[in-house]
């Protein structure tokens, strides 16, 4: 923050000179946010794809920004892509993994419907 929020004074410190507003929290909790991106970023590129969105995640619940959602958007696409691979090459255990951890994250149609199919194909390998 360069203008307090309050007063619209300059802010140079995490309390106001003019109006004596505190933002050393908020200041915290940007800090700890950036700290989250800057962590799933790096787990993203050492292979850990659930930790990695579901660290980006809460990230954008703190401090919402459209460039992230753009790229959490991008890496559920490449999870549910995994899950389709699974699902090719027979592996359903992890394909329902990968979408129940997708839909954690966010709620998206397809993945619901081929959970759904999952679920129900277990069913029916179950009584035959």
């Amino acid at each position: 923050m360069d203008r307090c929020p309050v007063c619209r004074a300059r802010l140079s410190a995490p309390v106001c000179r003019r109006c004596g507003a505190d933002f050393s929290q908020a200041e915290q909790l940007l800090l700890q946010t950036r700290s989250m991106v800057l962590e799933s970023l790096h787990l993203w590129q050492q292979g850990y794809f659930e930790t990695a969105a579901q660290l980006l995640h809460k990230s954008l619940l703190h401090k919402h920004e459209k460039v992230l959602e753009h790229l959490l958007n991008a890496w559920l696409q490449q999870l549910l892509q995994q899950a389709i691979q699974h699902l090719k090459h027979d592996c359903r255990a992890e394909s329902e993994h990968l979408c129940q951890s997708i839909l954690a994250i966010k709620y998206i149609p397809l993945v619901a419907q081929l959970q759904a199919f999952l679920a129900g194909h277990d069913k029916l390998q179950r009584k035959a």
